[in-house]
């Protein structure tokens, strides 16, 4: 069987990992799975990603920075038509197309009725990140949100064969936007990676004396970095040594250091940009707690791969992570006394949690392993792909 699965851009983040590892381990299955996509920086992803076929334009097309009105328009009609073109020359060779996030699936419209088209759905048409931005300033924005919501229902319900959610919570999300149910299948975890032993991690970072926290997301409103700020703060009266390392680039980089700056907390607060998995992986181990505290996100690798290190992830109940196993979190609100209130119970009494992170591990273990991921999309493409 022969899937194309189609990304806007390949980057580190959450749904690129999982295009890339279930490429790879569709593979693996004997399959033949190719990305296509505009930008590839494979040296921020794992290595298997390396191991990937991919389909590129001559030009590699970067991601658009979205400061403008016109800057979102324009960047959806170039992605939308970059990808359409090398659909038109690749295409016709694959069994099954299966589009990823946004604009990925407008792209495929014009296959439809011809080729099986698998929507893997991480979230349904919406402002996120640096649209959200734009949207929330701009009534312009919003009407013309409002009309391209429009189109997308009609794109998505006359082209999708089926529509796979990473969560439970996208899936409802995905019935109230088209009428349509979604089949859940959530992505996996790379447990074998982030698992490995380190050897004195903290050592590494020169953080031998302190309690660190660890926020790892894009640098956006909705990944609430502020929050984690502004609890800091306050936690450090109770922990004198706390530290708080920010992972991650994005448009609310420059309020994010002015608040540090306004707080002072200049030498608390680390802003480690964009790490490889390398990097991330030592960071996990070197933390003490990961922070979560996100608002709306449909699912979300950070809590997992947090446990897969053997640390204890504070997350958002606005969250598809928390609503799949927040039986292994600790459960907060998205707010500063939640998150305050959180750290400081830990940091007190972290005997009461050694339990809670033994058994997510295992449930990481066993339940999010990326080749179970594979086999069960593989199954849903067969379906379509007249059994190849």
């Amino acid at each position: 069987m022969r899937i194309l699965l189609i990304h806007p851009h390949i980057f580190a983040g959450g749904a690129e990992k999982a295009v890339v590892h279930l490429a790879q381990n569709l593979n693996e299955l004997g399959h033949e799975s190719v990305v296509c996509t505009l930008s590839a920086k494979l040296e921020e992803l794992p290595p298997k990603a390396e191991e990937v076929p991919y389909i590129l334009p001559e030009t590699p097309m970067e991601p658009s920075a979205l400061r403008r009105i016109k800057d979102a328009f324009q960047s959806v009609l170039k992605e939308v038509e970059g990808l359409r073109r090398l659909l038109k020359v690749h295409a016709e060779s694959f069994d099954v197309l299966s589009p990823c996030n946004f604009p990925a699936y407008w792209a495929t419209y014009t296959f439809k009725g011809r080729k099986p088209i698998v929507w893997l759905s991480s979230e349904p048409f919406g402002p996120y990140n640096a649209s959200m931005d734009i949207y929330e300033r701009s009534m312009i924005f919003r009407l013309a949100f409002k009309a391209a919501a429009f189109l997308d229902r009609r794109i998505v319900r006359r082209s999708m064969t089926e529509i796979v959610s990473c969560s439970a919570w996208n899936s409802r999300l995905v019935r109230q936007r088209y009428g349509l149910e979604a089949n859940v299948v959530p992505t996996g975890v790379d447990f074998e990676f982030f698992s490995q032993s380190l050897r004195n991690p903290k050592g590494v970072l020169g953080l031998e004396d302190s309690f660190v926290l660890l926020h790892v997301g894009a640098l956006v409103k909705r990944k609430n970095q502020l929050l984690s700020i502004r609890a800091l703060s306050r936690l450090k009266k109770d922990i004198p040594n706390v530290k708080l390392i920010l992972v991650g680039e994005g448009p609310w980089e420059e309020a994010l250091k002015l608040e540090v700056l306004r707080l002072g907390l200049g030498d608390n607060v680390i802003f480690a940009g964009k790490v490889r998995e390398e990097g991330l992986r030592l960071l996990y181990h070197a933390c003490d707690l990961v922070l979560f505290p996100v608002q709306e996100q449909t699912h979300g690798l950070v809590p997992f791969e947090a446990l897969s290190a053997g640390k204890l992830p504070l997350v958002s109940v606005e969250s598809g992570a928390a609503e799949l196993a927040g039986r292994f979190f600790y459960l907060i609100k998205p707010t500063v006394d939640s998150i305050i209130n959180g750290v400081l119970r830990v940091y007190r009494r972290p005997e009461e949690f050694k339990r809670l992170v033994d058994e997510g591990r295992d449930y990481v273990r066993r339940e999010l392993d990326w080749r179970n991921y594979a086999v069960k999309i593989a199954q849903i493409y067969t379906k379509y792909s007249g059994g190849n």
